[in-house]
């Protein structure tokens, strides 16, 4: 074999293990940020799921205050009424 085809073969295979290394670190930088970025959508779509689980619980609210019951506990507890068929009685 020729001096030159040696020299060749040998900057051949040089290439081709520069262009796998480089190849390989691309991929793991592209799995490292595709890890990054999957934990990111993980974390959303609990934050998502936690909003609504919290505006249900405000829709709930909102219909409770709409109720009689809830109007009467408020007359009672923050302005000191009574129905008129009740007594007061204050215990000191």
């Amino acid at each position: 074999m020729s001096k030159r085809k040696h020299i060749r073969r040998k900057i051949l295979f040089i290439f081709t293990v520069f262009m796998f290394v480089l190849f390989a670190s691309k991929t793991y930088e592209q799995y490292l940020e595709y890890t990054q970025i999957n934990g990111k959508v993980n974390q959303l779509k609990i934050s998502i799921e936690e909003e609504k689980n919290k505006q249900i619980e405000f829709l709930k609210q909102k219909e409770y205050y709409k109720t009689d019951e809830y109007i009467e506990e408020t007359a009672r507890e923050k302005y000191g009424l009574i129905k008129e068929d009740e007594e007061l009685f204050i215990i000191q």
